[in-house]
């Protein structure tokens, strides 16, 4: 190989790779993280390593439902925190009919848009551990929901992901050690 065939090879490899979007991956979006959060319940069916064509990715298979919607219509975002980003992909199949979950959260009314799919290239992690978050849109607002999960994406492209839950934030709460101190009334001066 030449130099100029270096050059084009390069080039080629930064345009599939950093600048060309294929139709499958989810896009990554800017969007202001709301405050308010709500409760729900959420799982991960599948979550594996897979290309994207050309792009090494990851591929997220799950579901996520709350019980106060009447629409399965929603705008789903995955939020991705690591220590030292915040990445978000919006999920563009994120109403995928899901009975099965309805039926065993035993949610009321015929809602069954509960499951979402996506797939992210991992150029854009500069991490390997992230805590997984959700933002839903629909019609009772915008809000984040924590998936109490973290997803370890090793930097070896041939080992799978890691999915470690994390613990529920109110047992946490209930396990900080306090140590009463009898009350003490006496005053000193110096």
């Amino acid at each position: 190989l030449t130099i100029i065939g270096l050059i084009i090879l390069f080039c080629f490899f930064y345009y599939f790779n950093m600048v060309k979007i294929t139709s499958e991956e989810a896009p990554r979006v800017d969007i202001r993280i709301p405050v308010d959060m709500r409760s729900h319940r959420s799982s991960f069916d599948k979550v594996e390593r897979t290309k994207l064509r050309w792009k090494d990715a990851v591929s997220i298979i799950g579901w996520v439902a709350q019980e106060d919607v009447t629409t399965a219509n929603r705008d789903l975002y995955v939020v991705l925190r690591s220590k030292t980003d915040t990445v978000i992909f919006k999920a563009e199949e994120a109403n995928l009919n899901r009975p099965d979950v309805t039926k065993a959260l035993k949610i009321p009314g015929n809602v069954n848009g509960h499951g979402y799919k996506l797939t992210f290239p991992v150029k854009h992690l500069t991490g390997t551990a992230y805590k997984v978050s959700f933002v839903i849109e629909d019609e009772t607002g915008k809000y984040i929901c924590n998936a109490n999960k973290i997803l370890t994406i090793p930097n070896d492209k041939d080992s799978g992901v890691i999915i470690t839950k994390l613990p529920d934030p109110g047992f946490v709460s209930r396990e900080v050690p306090f140590q009463a101190v009898k009350a003490n009334h006496d005053i000193k001066f110096s």
